[in-house]
């Protein structure tokens, strides 16, 4: 064999070995970020003090077939100071969903009349070998709980606050301009009469 044959099978085998190696290395699969909201309600639709409470919740899309949502918090915060019981009996964690990604946690309240939230953590999740994440979210509702004589009615679908309406309406500027406007007129063709006269 001559150089230029012993240089062409090195070149070769190089070109084999480095190809291998190429073929060897996994590809890098690209996750695909999914965006989660929450419904929330409460039942009973009156709770009064005294009376558990259930949250029920659904996270939105829903796992692929076959799997659940897990670890999520589930928290219901007081009226006072907005006071939050850590760990006890107004703070579950852990908790799993169904496979259509609802679940219910009840509460045993103290009796304490006044406006509560209930709040639900989702810490995000990967499915589908890692290549699906359902991204993190946390949602709250705001409910009253009243006396047992005085029930109030709960209004639980409106996760997004209202808008706050000004106490003196623009509306009620237009006639007063239109007014002044109509005097300012008036006035100004008499003194145009006058002068003429």
């Amino acid at each position: 064999m001559g150089r230029t044959s012993k240089g062409l099978a090195l070149i070769i085998i190089l070109i084999v070995a480095v190809s291998s190696l190429l073929i060897v290395q996994p590809a890098k699969a690209q996750v695909e970020n999914v965006s989660t909201s929450c419904s929330i309600s409460i039942q009973p639709h009156n709770p009064v003090e005294g009376q558990p409470i259930t949250v029920l919740l659904q996270i939105q899309p829903a796992p692929p077939a076959g799997e659940i949502f897990s670890n999520l918090i589930v928290m219901v915060i007081s009226p006072y100071a907005g006071g939050v019981v850590q760990n006890g009996q107004w703070h579950q964690d852990g908790i799993f969903t169904d496979s259509n990604g609802t679940a219910n946690v009840t509460f045993n309240l103290p009796t304490s009349i006044g406006y509560w939230n209930a709040e639900v953590i989702f810490k995000g999740q990967y499915f589908a070998n890692n290549t699906v994440y359902y991204q993190s979210g946390d949602w709250q509702i705001c409910f009253p709980i009243s006396s047992p004589q005085t029930p109030t009615t709960i209004t639980t679908e409106s996760p997004i606050p209202t808008p706050i309406i000004p106490e003196f309406s623009i509306l009620a500027v237009i006639p007063l301009i239109l007014f002044t406007l109509s005097f300012v007129a008036l006035f100004r063709r008499r003194k145009i009469t006058n002068l003429e006269q």
